[in-house]
């Protein structure tokens, strides 16, 4: 038989909806499909990859759904779409929670769900959570009719669908009253997040993220921006990166420094970010510093870096090459430094987040990212440290 994405799809739910999912493996899938276990390996990792795959097929009418212009869509009408896909197949529940636990896809159901409900992180989760567990318990229930024999009377299937609509718009109604507060209702600590450079192309969108996930947020910058370019939430103050001391005082007491200043491009004079950079690392912060990088140090191959390569845009090679010796002396300061640097892909834009995106190290994750996905695996660095004293780099799924 060949074998295919849509074969393995469709093979897994003629299993599930006929015995479950715990009969779902991947010696029960071969044998379904007269292949050998191992052949399903070139398809698919593993038993997760595939619940994975199954799930995002389930979703597919959901994610299709979500608006990507101004079009909006009811969030009530996109819950009991979500819900109908997953009622779809049997414990088709549990398939996507299951799915749900691989990063790409939690994203792009996370994402899907933010273009719906007005682009809030936390409210998109919340909501989530509500569709997954009425839906977990409604086919739990009909299990246990199916087994027991228990009538509509002890579990009222009937008004099923009544009841969801009920809780799902009172769970709206309530996540909207406390929109403007969400650290009320986040349910874990927030941070204070200082961004020096916080109204540029890169540090409005990490501003503008941290604000969606409910951090509280102070941007440094040379110019305080005019009231329709303020990202809402944001305390603004005016800074130089070059003033350490002020820099220092600014970020006293804050969880994360976030430093996303260039060099003066209009000069291609690179020295005074250096030594900036410099400075800030003799005086030693308590707080932990996230550097935005440039992606000109990242290796095009074992032996050189894209700025040496000579298709690197020569406008850009002084900064990269400032970004090289900055990486150097975070790569020496002191063990009680707590940094990291994140790079972007060597192309970057304005833009939304991705639904998902890679991360890499010492290599581009990529050819392109929007300052969206920059912000959003910024601010998961913030929260959730995978790369303390190191270099990382960030791309959109191609």
């Amino acid at each position: 038989m060949h074998l295919h994405r849509e074969a393995l799809i469709s093979a897994s739910l003629d299993i599930v909806d006929r015995y479950g999912l715990a009969d779902l493996s991947m010696r029960r899938l071969a044998r379904h499909l007269g292949v050998t276990p191992g052949a399903l390996y070139w398809h698919v990792e593993s038993k997760q990859h595939l619940l994975e795959m199954v799930a995002r097929h389930m979703l597919a009418p959901a994610l299709g759904a979500a608006p990507t212009g101004d079009t909006p869509l009811d969030p009530v009408r996109y819950a009991r779409l979500v819900r109908s896909c997953l009622l779809s197949h049997r414990d088709g529940a549990e398939i996507v929670t299951a799915g749900l636990s691989m990063p790409d896809l939690h994203r792009e159901v996370v994402a899907a769900g933010r273009r719906v409900l007005g682009g809030d992180a936390v409210t998109s989760r919340t909501f989530l959570a509500f569709v997954l567990g009425s839906a977990t318990l409604e086919q739990a229930q009909r299990q246990l009719r199916e087994v027991t024999g228990l009538g509509a009377d002890a579990h009222p299937e009937a008004n099923a669908e009544e009841f969801f609509v009920l809780g799902i718009t009172a769970v709206l109604s309530g996540l909207k009253k406390e929109k403007s507060s969400p650290a009320s209702f986040r349910g874990e600590r927030m941070s204070r997040i200082v961004i020096m450079g916080a109204t540029g192309m890169i540090g409005s969108a990490v501003a503008a993220e941290a604000r969606s996930r409910g951090h509280e947020v102070l941007g440094l910058s040379r110019h305080i921006p005019a009231p329709e370019k303020r990202v809402e939430g944001v305390e603004y103050h005016e800074g130089e990166v070059s003033d350490t001391g002020a820099l220092l005082d600014a970020a006293r007491g804050a969880d994360a420094l976030v430093v996303t200043v260039p060099i003066n491009r209009a000069t291609g004079e690179a020295d005074a970010i250096v030594e900036a950079h410099r400075s800030l690392i003799a005086a030693a912060p308590d707080t932990r510093v996230i550097v935005v990088g440039g992606a000109g140090g990242l290796q095009a191959d074992e032996n050189t870096l894209l700025v040496d390569t000579p298709d690197f845009p020569e406008e850009y090679r002084a900064e990269a090459r400032a970004f090289v010796r900055i990486l150097a002396l975070y790569r020496q300061a002191p063990e009680a430094l707590d940094w990291t640097m994140l790079a972007p892909s060597p192309e970057i834009a304005p833009g939304p987040a991705a639904a998902s995106h890679r991360l890499s190290t010492d290599s581009p994750a990529g050819s392109f990212v929007s300052t969206g996905t920059f912000a959003v695996a910024l601010l998961d660095e913030v929260e959730n440290p995978r790369h303390r004293r190191a270099r990382f780099s960030v791309a959109d799924a191609e």
